[in-house]
């Protein structure tokens, strides 16, 4: 990619406030491999970020913490339509004060993008070209079902209006047969997914010989975490070890036995991941229809069989992807039930995650997401 041979790259997330999360690692992988491929790269992130964010993202480029709005953060469900306007407004002349800024700036990324950042760089005074990755539909994830798609839909053609050089593109299919119905004006591509998992010497990990039980990702309501807790409760007399990921340290670890890990913040979880026989995801169906997950990404690229609930976004994925099972419920009856249909049958299933697993380094890695956002 010589076109990024000395080029003056800022990465752009206002909803990066600590490592833990999507925004955090997308920013990281994406600006690590333009630091690769030679590009100058500097991040600007929320004002209220962590020291563990800052370090670990300075260590590619210099890193401001300086963005106010943080709209993921925002809940539409609670919020009237009015007072989504003007958090959009508000967001928008943030982000088009500083784009208009950035005059040395040759490529803006937002690897976490909104609205708000695609009409900025349309009223935007620059000549940079500018890509936007979208995560979420914005039919669910909006005040009310007109409003999100109308916001989107004035940002894009506002942009076109007055800018050659935008791109759209979003990791999830489902998303990208979704925006293609909104009248966007313009395409939203497929991204690959920025699995370092792809793109690096990885020693290769043996699952426990006990039977080996993982969750991975924020220890949040809509995430299942009760559920987990309830399986684990119950299968305490089962020949099964549990590996529970809690990153912000939230559980009170005396509540759990000796067939619990418990694991800390990780700036690697690979290595745990790996030790799982498999990895569930118990996700709330209203929370998860809107938008992916990263861990489901990542056990498909590890070749690790996953547990999800159907009607979501990753439960879709998982089905065409083809390597485990889906539950008819986030709740402890619908979602064990298909745990032990994986545990029963476990040959089968790691098999599937196997030829997943091939198909997943074909086509997808960080190498091959920056390659497609450069052409």
């Amino acid at each position: 990619m010589e076109k990024l041979n000395r080029m003056q790259a800022l990465i752009v997330d206002s909803s990066i406030i600590d490592p833990y999360g999507h925004p955090h690692e997308w920013a990281k992988r994406i600006g690590r491999e333009l630091v690769n491929q030679k590009a100058k790269v500097q991040f600007i992130v929320n004002r209220k970020a962590d020291l563990n964010s800052l370090s670990d993202l300075s260590r590619i480029g210099d890193v401001e913490p300086s963005l106010i709005i943080n709209e993921s953060r925002i809940n539409y469900h609670r919020i009237s339509s009015k007072d989504e306007l003007l958090f959009h407004r508000k967001a928008c002349g943030e982000l088009t004060d500083l784009i208009s800024l950035r005059k040395d700036t040759d490529l803006f990324i937002f690897p976490t993008a909104s609205s708000a950042s695609i009409e900025a760089y349309g009223w935007s005074e620059t000549d940079a070209e500018a890509r936007f990755i979208l995560h979420r539909d914005p039919v669910i994830h909006s005040s009310d079902a007109r409003v999100g798609p109308s916001i989107l839909k004035r940002a894009c053609h506002r942009m076109l209006e007055n800018k050659e050089f935008g791109k759209l593109s979003t990791p999830e299919p489902e998303l990208v047969n979704r925006l293609s119905t909104l009248g966007l004006g313009t395409p939203v591509e497929l991204l690959p997914y920025p699995l370092d998992k792809i793109d690096r010497d990885h020693r290769w990990f043996k699952p426990e010989r006990k039977f080996t039980i993982g969750f991975f990702g924020v220890q949040r309501a809509n995430k299942g975490i009760q559920t987990i807790q309830e399986i684990i409760k119950r299968t305490v007399n089962y020949n099964i070890q549990f590996i529970l990921h809690d990153g912000r340290g939230l559980l009170d670890r005396r509540l759990f036995q000796g067939n619990v890990e418990i694991v800390g913040y990780q700036p690697d979880l690979y290595p745990f991941m790996d030790r799982c026989h498999v990895i569930l995801l118990p996700y709330n169906r209203s929370a998860y229809d809107g938008h992916g997950s990263g861990v489901l990404m990542e056990a498909a690229a590890l070749g690790i069989p996953v547990v999800c609930t159907s009607g979501t976004i990753p439960g879709k994925r998982l089905k065409s992807l083809g390597f485990g099972e889906l539950a008819l419920g986030d709740r402890f009856g619908d979602f064990w039930q298909a745990t032990k249909k994986v545990i029963v049958n476990y040959e089968k299933y790691k098999q599937a995650a196997l030829k997943t697993q091939q198909h997943i380094h074909a086509h997808h890695g960080t190498c091959k997401a920056v390659e497609h956002l450069m052409n």
